[in-house]
């Protein structure tokens, strides 16, 4: 029979509750003052949240690597030949699931490696993507082994990285930008492969990912001109909205994006902010206007996965206080998902989070999420349909 504790009043006391700390969790999660599974190398907490995962008095990864950070960054070092393999595999095959532009292959291809030589974070994140590459043809028997992979050089890649994004500078803004659309690809990557095992919260998981790439704003804004002025400058004129209407698209999708705009007179009154709240709305509209073209032929990874570069910070914010309009916008976001969904690395992934946000959303936002719920319901074909075309303006 259970004991009854009374107090000196003859009250009964409260149980006590189960102590439910662990005294061996990683660092980010103590910081974090959230319970950690001690999952290793990398807990589960900080693998959702795209965080930096180390455990005291332990190295940051269990998985040996030559191409561990040291304190002098110019000492050369052997590759190890796991690496090697990687670093072949992502000139020969991987570079091209980020573009299928043949001028921006070249960019792909060979500048960018070329670069990762002088930028360690930026090497980390080819090897990761091409882990992730790997994975999805390796035997089952070799997945968690490349999966593995993926998280150790995605680690290894965001220790260096984000101390930077403090110190952006002309000469670093080009790799910084470039492995945030690596980081991108490979956070979506990774999502992907968790869809069919252990189906999350996918709204949840995409602000994971957002408040993972919104470094790469940071690099947009402050780097803006250096980075129109270099090799880069062709990705930058992909994604930066220059044209705020939506003449190159379909019917269906212009008048659906025309939709979203009429509804943001009225979200923001009221409001002491409006102005803000105003510019993230249109940013994040206009934005999914440019990455909705040109056709799903020619679409390329890396504009698809800059959206919320375009929409910046205050959009997100928006996002994760579950505002109606935000997730409005979110569920088109899905759309241009599914329509590059034929590339391994998204398959699903729009169509999932377009429906997420449907049966999520307040009844009286469907309507307006109507058109984003019937196209995802598509099937994809090899041709580019004929609604899917750019059409010339006016």
């Amino acid at each position: 029979m259970e004991t009854v504790k009374l107090d000196k009043n003859g009250k009964k006391m409260p149980s006590r509750r189960h102590h439910t700390k662990t005294r061996h969790g990683c660092n980010t999660c103590k910081m974090r003052k959230v319970r950690c599974d001690e999952q290793k190398p990398i807990c589960n907490n900080c693998t959702r949240g795209n965080r930096t995962c180390s455990y005291p008095n332990q190295q940051l990864l269990a998985i040996p690597c030559n191409l561990a950070n040291g304190p002098n960054d110019t000492i050369e070092q052997i590759f190890p030949v796991r690496d090697m393999e990687l670093l072949h595999h992502y000139t020969a095959f991987t570079y091209k699931l980020m573009t299928q532009d043949e001028e921006h292959l070249w960019l792909w291809q060979v500048y960018i490696p070329k670069m990762a030589f002088s930028y360690r974070f930026l090497l980390h994140g080819l090897l990761a993507i091409t882990a992730l590459d790997r994975r999805q043809e390796a035997d089952d028997s070799q997945k968690a082994t490349m999966l593995q992979l993926v998280r150790y050089h995605q680690q290894h890649a965001l220790t260096s990285y984000i101390p930077l994004l403090q110190n952006i500078n002309e000469e670093n803004c080009h790799a910084l930008f470039a492995f945030s659309l690596l980081l991108g690809a490979t956070c979506m990557g990774s999502l992907q492969a968790e869809l069919a095992d252990n189906p999350p919260n996918i709204v949840s998981r995409f602000l994971d990912i957002f408040d993972a790439l919104l470094g790469a704003t940071a690099v947009a804004v402050e780097a803006q001109q250096w980075l129109h002025d270099g090799e880069l400058s062709i990705i930058m004129s992909g994604i930066v909205p220059e044209i705020r209407d939506f003449w190159h698209l379909n019917d269906g999708a212009g008048k659906a994006l025309e939709g979203l705009i009429s509804c943001v007179g009225s979200a923001c009154e009221g409001s002491d902010t409006d102005n803000w709240k105003r510019d993230a709305y249109l940013d994040s509209i206009y934005g999914l206007g440019t990455i909705m073209a040109p056709a799903p032929a020619n679409r390329q990874l890396s504009i698809v996965v800059s959206w919320p570069v375009i929409a910046k910070a205050g959009y997100i914010g928006l996002l994760k206080r579950r505002d109606p309009l935000a997730l409005a916008i979110l569920g088109h976001y899905g759309v241009a998902l599914h329509l590059y969904g034929r590339l391994w690395m998204l398959e699903g992934l729009g169509k999932r989070l377009t429906l997420a946000v449907y049966y999520e959303a307040d009844p009286k936002w469907r309507p307006y999420l109507e058109w984003a719920k019937e196209r995802i319901e598509q099937p994809l074909t090899q041709q580019v349909t004929p609604e899917d075309q750019i059409v010339s303006p006016p």
